[in-house]
């Protein structure tokens, strides 16, 4: 957000001029001060295009909760978000429909986070969709004898990696390396009886 905050502002007008829309907001973590004032200066400049930010606590980056925590409206169970008058995008999503629109470019490539507790040089890399997750996994230190597990995506909703020269794909927002003891120190799920009938 903070080095393409003006490209950003531009997919969220257009996304505005497509749905017939007259304001997008962008909602930002209170814990991101740099991407906050990046884009708020930025949308100062574009009609229909505002920053909120947000309070930082899970699960606010779902896509119900965050409808609520900006608009107050609540999505009703079993409806999608433009039941409530809402659409979510995510800034990626947003980022390439700029570049989709304004540059002629197909989505070939997407940013990825590489981090946690066991990555020795966590980083954002530009990569191209298609590159195996191991290239990135080298780029930032290696798999390292403290490494217990790779995750693609986040702590919370990522899934663990089987093979590490699984591909990138468009949904591929980062790699989690994690140490042994986060691992080891993991809750285990509860186990219940089967219950007989």
């Amino acid at each position: 957000m903070v080095e393409k905050g003006e490209q950003i502002v531009i997919g969220a007008k257009i996304l505005n001029k497509i749905l017939g829309i007259q304001n997008a907001i962008i909602a930002i973590d209170e814990n991101k001060p740099k991407a906050i004032e990046v884009l708020s200066k930025i949308t100062k400049t574009y009609v229909g295009v505002n920053v909120q930010v947000c309070a930082t606590k899970y699960p606010q980056g779902g896509e119900k909760q965050l409808i609520t925590a900006i608009t107050g409206r609540e999505v009703p169970s079993g409806k999608l978000p433009a039941d409530a008058g809402c659409l979510v995008q995510n800034v990626g999503t947003v980022f390439a429909i700029y570049e989709a629109v304004m540059k002629n470019k197909p989505l070939f490539e997407r940013v990825v986070t590489v981090s946690g507790d066991a990555c020795l040089h966590p980083a954002n890399y530009l990569v191209r969709i298609g590159t195996p997750a191991s290239y990135l996994l080298e780029k930032a230190g290696g798999i390292t004898p403290q490494t217990a597990q790779v995750v693609f995506g986040g702590p919370m909703m990522g899934t663990s990696a089987f093979n590490i020269n699984a591909p990138i794909t468009k949904i591929t927002s980062g790699l989690l390396l994690k140490i042994v003891s986060a691992v080891a120190n993991a809750p285990k799920p509860v186990q219940w009886a089967c219950s007989r009938f």
